[in-house]
C-alpha cells in the first residue's frame, strides 16, 4: 500500500488557474515596468524640450497631466496584482491540498524585510507625482529666474493659471493614489 497520494483530476483546475493568474501578476508587474519607463522617458523629454526656450516652458504643464494619467495606471496595477494574490491565499488555495502557500510566504517575507524609511522614500512618488510637482516649481520659479522675469513674474493667462491649479490638483491625487497602493500599505490580508 502506498503512503503517496493520489493526483486526482479535480486539482488539475485550481491548479491551473493559479498558473494563470500568476501569468496574469507577472503581466501586469511587467506593465507597471512600462509605464514607469514611459513617465521616465516622457517627462525627460519634455522637459528637455521645455527648457531649451523660454516660450516653451509652458508646455511644462503636460508634466502633471500624464504623471497623473501614468501614476493612476501604475496603482491600478498594483490593486489588481494584490487581488490576484488575495483571491489565490483565500480561495484557491483552499482547493488544493496542501495549499498554495507562495502567497503566504511572500507576506511574511514582507514583515520581515520592510524598512519604514522605504514607506516614505517610495520611488514612484519621485517618478510620478515628484515630476509633476518639479514641473509647477519650475513654472512658478521660471520667471524670477529668467532674463525677462519683470515679463514673466505673472502668469500669461487665465488659463494658464487654471491649467497650472488643474496641475497642483491632479498632482495631490496623483500623490495619495499612489500611497494607498504602495506595497506597504497593501496586503492580501484584508
Amino acid at each position: 500500500m502506498s503512503t503517496v497520494p493520489e493526483v486526482s483530476g479535480q486539482h488539475e483546475g485550481p491548479l491551473a488557474e493559479f498558473v494563470a493568474l500568476r501569468a496574469e501578476m507577472q503581466l501586469r508587474a511587467e506593465t507597471q515596468w512600462k509605464i514607469m519607463s514611459l513617465q521616465i522617458t516622457g517627462s525627460g523629454a519634455i522637459f528637455g524640450f521645455a527648457m531649451t526656450s523660454q516660450d516653451r516652458v509652458p508646455l511644462l504643464l503636460i508634466v502633471p497631466l500624464t504623471s497623473y494619467m501614468l501614476g493612476t495606471r501604475h496603482a491600478m496595477h498594483a490593486h489588481a496584482i494584490m487581488g490576484i494574490a488575495k483571491y489565490i491565499r483565500t480561495h484557491l488555495s483552499m482547493r488544493v491540498p496542501g495549499g498554495l502557500n507562495w502567497e503566504d510566504w511572500v507576506i511574511e517575507k514582507r514583515r520581515v524585510e520592510t524598512i519604514k524609511l522605504f514607506e516614505w522614500g517610495n520611488p514612484n512618488m519621485l517618478i510620478f507625482p515628484g515630476a509633476g510637482a518639479l514641473a509647477l516649481i519650475v513654472l512658478i520659479a521660471w520667471p524670477f529666474v529668467s532674463n525677462k522675469w519683470t515679463q514673466q513674474a505673472v502668469l500669461v493667462s487665465v488659463l494658464e493659471t487654471l491649467a497650472w491649479v488643474l496641475g497642483l490638483a491632479l498632482t495631490a491625487v496623483c500623490v495619495r493614489t499612489l500611497w494607498r497602493s504602495s506595497p506597504y500599505r497593501l496586503t492580501v490580508r484584508k
